[in-house]
C-alpha cells in the first residue's frame, strides 16, 4: 500500500472510529475554512465539501437551518441559490473558539486572579444560564454558587460576554492574588475544585493516539492528495477544538506534570503545517465556479499556530 493510500485509510478509520455530528463537523469548516476566505458559502457548496465525510446534503441543509435559527448565520439568496454569512454573534464565538485553538499555550503567570460574581438575585430568577454557559465556554470554573474564576482571562473576552450578557444580567468582576502565607489548603485543591482536568487531559491523549500515526505519513508535504490534506486538517482541527473546549487553559503553575495539552498542540502544529497548503488547493478546487475565484485568505488565517508560510502557498494557489 503506498503512502497516499494508507493516509487515506488512516483518516477513513478516525470517521468509522468516531463519526463526526453533522452539525459539528460544519461549524468546524466554517470556522477553519471558510471564515478566512471571506466567510460566505453557498449551501451547495458545503454539501460538496462535507460529502467525503459522509455527510450528506439532507444533513448539510438541516445542520446550516438549525445554526441559521441559533444565530450563527445570517442567510441570503443568491439567484436560485442560498449563501449563509456569519452573524456577529457568530463571528464573536468562532473567534473565542478558534483562538483557543490556533495560539500556542501561555507563557509565565504572574500570580492574577479574575472573579467574575453573578448576583444572587439574577440567579434565583433564572436570567444567568446564557451568562454562566458563555464563562465556562471561555475556561472559568466555578468556585462557588454565582462566583466564576480564572486565572489569566483576557479582559477583552469578558467585556464581550457582560455586552452579550446585556444590561438585565449586572455582575461584578473583581481581581484577585492568591496569598500563600494566609493560605491552608494548597492552590491545587482550588484547582481541581474547578476544573476537570483529568478529564481535559483523558481528551489530549485520545487526540495524540489518533494523529499520531497519521503524523508519520507527512513526510512529504506537496505529495498528499488534495482531497486528503483537507480532510486531514479538517478532523485535526474537529478533534482538537472538541479538547480545547473544555480546557481552561490555564498556566503551567496550575497545571500536573508532563500536562498531554503541550504535546497535543505541538503535534496539531505539525500536522497542520504540512497539510494546510493541500488543502487550500481542494477548497479552490470545490470552490472555485463561474461565480467567481475564491478570494485569498485573509491575513489573520497565516497567524495560526505562530505563523504559516503566506508567499509559498498564495503563489501556489494562484498557479492553479
Amino acid at each position: 500500500m503506498g503512502a497516499r493510500d494508507e493516509l487515506y485509510e488512516h483518516w477513513r478509520a478516525l470517521l468509522d472510529v468516531d463519526p463526526p455530528r453533522s452539525k459539528s463537523l460544519l461549524i468546524t469548516i466554517f470556522g477553519d475554512s471558510i471564515a478566512p476566505h471571506g466567510g460566505t458559502v453557498l449551501v451547495s457548496d458545503l454539501i460538496k465539501l462535507l460529502a467525503p465525510f459522509g455527510i450528506n446534503d439532507r444533513l448539510v441543509r438541516t445542520s446550516v437551518f438549525r445554526l441559521h435559527r441559533e444565530g450563527w448565520f445570517s442567510a441570503r439568496r443568491e439567484g436560485r441559490l442560498s449563501a449563509y454569512s456569519l452573524t456577529p454573534q457568530g463571528l464573536r464565538r468562532f473567534t473565542a473558539a478558534y483562538k483557543r485553538v490556533y495560539e500556542s499555550p501561555s507563557g509565565s503567570w504572574a500570580g492574577n486572579w479574575m472573579l467574575v460574581c453573578v448576583p444572587d438575585v439574577i440567579r434565583k430568577q433564572g436570567r444567568h444560564g446564557t451568562l454562566s454557559r458563555e464563562l465556562v465556554w471561555a475556561g472559568f470554573g466555578q468556585m462557588a454558587p454565582g462566583v466564576f474564576v480564572h486565572p489569566q482571562t483576557d479582559p477583552t473576552t469578558i467585556e464581550e460576554i457582560i455586552r452579550a450578557a446585556g444590561p438585565e444580567n449586572p455582575v461584578s468582576v473583581l481581581a484577585a492574588r492568591n496569598i500563600e502565607q494566609l493560605s491552608t489548603a494548597p492552590i491545587q485543591d482550588l484547582v481541581r475544585q474547578c476544573w476537570d482536568l483529568e478529564g481535559v487531559a483523558a481528551g489530549y491523549l485520545s487526540f495524540l493516539q489518533r494523529f499520531e500515526g497519521i503524523s508519520k505519513l507527512l513526510k512529504n508535504p506537496a505529495a498528499i492528495a488534495f482531497r486528503d490534506a483537507f480532510a486531514v486538517r479538517t478532523l485535526l482541527i474537529h478533534f482538537f477544538r472538541r479538547v480545547t473546549l473544555h480546557d481552561p487553559l490555564l498556566p503551567a503553575e496550575l497545571l500536573p506534570g508532563d500536562w498531554p495539552g503541550h504535546r497535543a498542540y505541538e503535534l496539531c502544529r505539525n500536522v497542520y503545517s504540512r497539510t494546510y497548503k493541500n488543502a487550500e488547493m481542494h477548497l479552490r478546487e470545490m470552490l472555485d465556479s463561474n461565480r467567481g475565484r475564491l478570494p485569498d485568505a485573509a491575513a489573520f488565517f497565516y497567524e495560526r499556530f505562530g505563523g504559516l508560510s503566506q508567499e509559498s502557498s498564495t503563489a501556489m494557489l494562484r498557479s492553479h
